[in-house]
């Protein structure tokens, strides 16, 4: 599981739980699962995204940073925010970094004013 949170940056119960998860879930279901993933093309569903995006993305081979600077060049209004050190899971690798910068990105927009 190294290739999705470095161990010296992710909760040590986050980790102990997700190795859990994974001895648990039969392996068969795990392999319909990638070969799933593998081909999944949801490309097409990119120009109906019509609201400001934040995509944080770490250094993983399982979701390369190219991927995210794919979806940051085709969302208007998109941040592409880099954290290579948190690999995959960025938000639970590093919770406190990504709530930063959510909080950044929101307090740059705009809200509009609801009507009481």
């Amino acid at each position: 599981m190294g290739h999705r949170f470095d161990p010296g940056t992710t909760d040590p119960g986050y980790i102990e739980w997700a190795i859990a998860q994974a001895a648990a879930t039969p392996v068969d279901s795990l392999r319909r699962y990638a070969d799933l993933i593998e081909g999944l093309d949801l490309s097409a569903g990119i120009p109906k995204v019509k609201s400001p995006a934040l995509l944080v993305t770490g250094g993983s081979k399982l979701a390369p940073p190219e991927q995210a600077r794919f979806l940051a060049e085709r969302i208007p209004g998109a941040r592409l925010e880099m954290v290579p050190e948190a690999r995959h899971l960025v938000g639970y690798a590093l919770p406190e970094q990504t709530a930063r910068l959510a909080r950044a990105f929101w307090e740059t927009r705009q809200c509009p004013q609801r009507a009481v």
